[in-house]
């Protein structure tokens, strides 16, 4: 499909069984709810592609951003699969049990909910809260850059994170909870006169844990769990 228009129908239903692309002239964007309803093809953008005020249930399928930009506009993505290497841009949207891979990063306001996980490689550009009447575990499995803000909702509710593989702080760190789950090594990098607050936890003594860079922990505790810290040449603060 593609839309140069006004697209706003009660719903809209991707029901092909072969892959499907979606475009979009420059400044349109479609509205009304959305439903994948087949796992067998994938949706591919054509072009930057913009969404809002409602909801995708992608049902599990697979999105390809395909070079383009997958703009949400207070929308819920929900039950995703998205594979990616552009940037993800979110405006005061949510993402509900769905997985990311590739080389992706993410832009806006990105509400957490229950059920996400990032694989490949993620950087957040922006903010990262969890939704609002959510206490969600955001599954880290990439290697992931934090350049702007991951942290509690100021408004209310609990933020944990799953981290199994390195992380890095360019930005704010504050979370109710960071569990380092890695089976393997894990290097923890972090720029200067940023911190890490909110609880640490290390959950597995196989792996050791590397500082890859100065790195400062504020306010709280690190429970290591006999694990083996390595700071590296770096200093632990």
């Amino acid at each position: 499909i593609t839309n140069n228009g006004k697209w706003k129908p009660e719903v809209t239903n991707f029901t092909g069984v072969n892959n499907q692309i979606i475009k979009e002239a420059v400044g349109k964007f479609i509205e009304g709810n959305v439903n994948t309803t087949d796992t067998i093809g994938e949706i591919l953008l054509g072009s930057d592609v913009i969404f809002t005020s409602n909801t995708w249930n992608m049902n599990n399928s697979i999105l390809k951003t395909n070079g383009f930009k997958l703009i949400a506009n207070s929308y819920e993505i929900k039950n995703a699969n998205v594979i990616s290497n552009d940037t993800i841009v979110l405006n005061s949207s949510s993402i509900y049990n769905s997985i990311f891979n590739g080389d992706y990063k993410f832009k806006g306001i990105v509400y957490i909910k229950d059920g996400i996980t990032f694989n490949g490689n993620a950087t957040n550009l922006d903010t990262i809260y969890n939704a609002w009447a959510n206490n969600p575990t955001l599954k880290i499995k990439a290697n992931f850059i934090n350049k702007g803000v991951l942290q509690t909702n100021p408004g209310g509710y609990n933020l944990y994170i799953n981290a199994d593989s390195n992380i890095t702080n360019n930005g704010k760190w504050k979370t109710d909870g960071t569990y380092l789950t890695g089976k393997n090594n894990q290097i923890i990098k972090e720029l200067s006169g940023k911190e890490f607050e909110g609880v640490f936890n290390t959950t597995d003594t196989i792996g050791e844990i590397i500082l890859g860079s100065d790195v400062k922990f504020s306010s709280s505790s690190w429970d290591l769990n006999k694990a083996i810290l390595k700071t590296n040449g770096n200093k632990l603060i």
